[in-house]
């Protein structure tokens, strides 16, 4: 008689069981997946700015953190305050130049209007004097006076119509840098984005930020299973169905209830996703990802 190797026969054996269990739960008016632990919103990574120098931690594996707490300062954040402080200098320079601007040239073209009135006055006094005391050329003289006098004004306005124009747009320029150094200041702190535990802190103090996550925090106090549930078997399943989740490595079967059914089966594996939100986090939260046989009651 031939025997297979032992890993082989145990490799038959494990294919077996996991494609009997559904199966067997089935049997019993159950039905059966394959699930993960995992937190509400999944697992939070942050990043930070590529390139960016690790200035600051001041967070732990299994620190609570409540939103907005500051977990991360980055080493170019001085550089960016000054950047951030000369930005708000500029934009209010910006506005209060060009309100200057404007009325400066506002006396100017006050000031042409008074140019073009006197001149338009001695012109009138000029003719009064009669055709025998009028000289032709000193009258063109003071009638071309009158003409650039008044061209002045038109010119003079279309200036201060340009600066009252342009004002808006340089205020609105000034702002945009303004908010993009702020956005920048704001990137150089990494911030909780909610509640959580901190799960794993990936870079010490003078690495450089790569694009990968640089935190890992969740939310352990909302532990959920995500199950991978037969097609064929999704529409038997509704949110409210009681469900429980075992595993050798867990001290007790963890009990809970079908939040969600995903409308979405992947093509290829034929499996859809049911969340299920567990009636307590506290053994769960210490093994986020373990995967688990999960039961769900019909």
């Amino acid at each position: 008689m031939t025997f297979a190797p032992l890993s082989a026969r145990a490799g038959g054996l494990l294919l077996a069981l996991l494609l009997s269990w559904p199966l067997a739960a089935q049997a019993q008016g159950e039905l059966g997946a394959i699930g993960r632990l995992t937190p509400k919103n999944g697992i939070v990574g942050l990043s930070g700015t590529p390139g960016s120098p690790v200035g600051e931690i001041l967070v732990a594996p299994d620190d609570r953190v409540k939103r907005g707490d500051v977990l991360m300062v980055l080493g170019n954040k001085a550089l960016l305050e000054t950047e951030r402080a000369l930005a708000a200098i500029e934009r209010e320079a910006a506005e209060r130049t060009g309100i200057d601007a404007i009325e400066v040239q506002k006396l100017v073209v006050n000031n042409a209007r008074k140019r073009h009135e006197r001149a338009a006055a001695e012109l009138a006094q000029y003719r009064k004097l009669g055709p025998n005391a009028i000289v032709e050329r000193e009258l063109q003289r003071r009638e071309y006076d009158v003409a650039e006098t008044k061209r002045g004004i038109v010119l003079e306005r279309a200036r201060l119509k340009t600066l009252r124009n342009e004002l808006p747009f340089k205020i609105k320029s000034a702002e945009a840098r303004l908010e993009a150094a702020t956005a920048r200041l704001r990137a150089a702190e990494l911030t909780a984005p909610g509640d959580g535990t901190i799960l794993e802190v990936r870079k010490r103090v003078g690495e450089h930020l790569r694009g990968d996550p640089a935190i890992l925090l969740a939310d352990l106090d909302n532990m959920y299973v995500t199950a991978d549930v037969y097609e064929g078997d999704v529409l038997k399943i509704e949110p409210g169905m009681k469900a429980s989740a075992k595993s050798s490595a867990l001290p007790a079967p963890l009990t809970g209830v079908v939040e969600r059914i995903e409308r979405i089966v992947n093509t290829d594996s034929k499996l859809a996703k049911v969340l299920i939100k567990l009636d307590s986090s506290e053994i769960a939260g210490k093994v986020v990802g373990m995967e688990v046989q999960v039961t769900i009651a019909r």
